[in-house]
């Protein structure tokens, strides 16, 4: 958070698109398969226990 107020001219230091891509290994058009695996929303069902995310 201090590092955004005190440069404004590099709001996106942790640069996460770059750090998705390299973790998963392209883009989307490239490697749809892996963003889709990815994606949190096919890992719960009936069975997932109720979680709660606060991220701020």
């Amino acid at each position: 958070m201090l590092w955004s107020y005190a440069n404004p001219s590099r709001p996106d230091i942790i640069r996460g698109p770059e750090r998705l891509r390299n973790f998963l290994g392209g883009t989307p058009e490239t490697m749809a398969e892996r963003y889709r695996l990815a994606s949190p929303h096919l890992h719960v069902g009936l069975e997932t226990p109720p979680t709660l995310i606060m991220h701020g």
